[in-house]
């Protein structure tokens, strides 16, 4: 995937047939499901509903989209993509993509949607 040239990245952890009733049904029940991590560039910054979802954050000066594309990338080859809620869904990827790209410790309560 190239660098943005300019916009953002959108990182998503997401079941792999999110509208599959079995799918809500296994994680309902904590058996969890198949996810999949994606990666999709959009020019211009997040409009409406996705803002209030979302966590906006600054990298470390000099980190250039390559080297964030290559934090992303590296950390999506090794993640467990069996979603499953509570244990290993978006929070636990969102605070570890924000640790990878930061160094700074990102916890559960970091990112809470609110």
């Amino acid at each position: 995937m190239r660098p943005p040239e300019q916009g953002c990245l959108v990182l998503d952890f997401l079941p792999e047939k999110p509208t599959d009733p079995a799918t809500a049904v296994a994680l309902a029940a904590g058996l969890g499901t198949a996810g999949v991590l994606r990666v999709r560039r959009r020019k211009g910054p997040l409009q409406g509903r996705a803002l209030r979802t979302r966590l906006e954050t600054r990298f470390p000066d000099g980190m250039s989209d390559a080297a964030v594309l290559a934090t992303v990338e590296q950390l999506n080859s090794t993640w467990n993509t069996r979603l499953q809620l509570l244990t290993n869904d978006c929070r636990h990827y969102s605070a570890a993509l924000l640790t990878a790209l930061t160094g700074r410790n990102y916890r559960l309560e970091d990112v809470q949607i609110r």
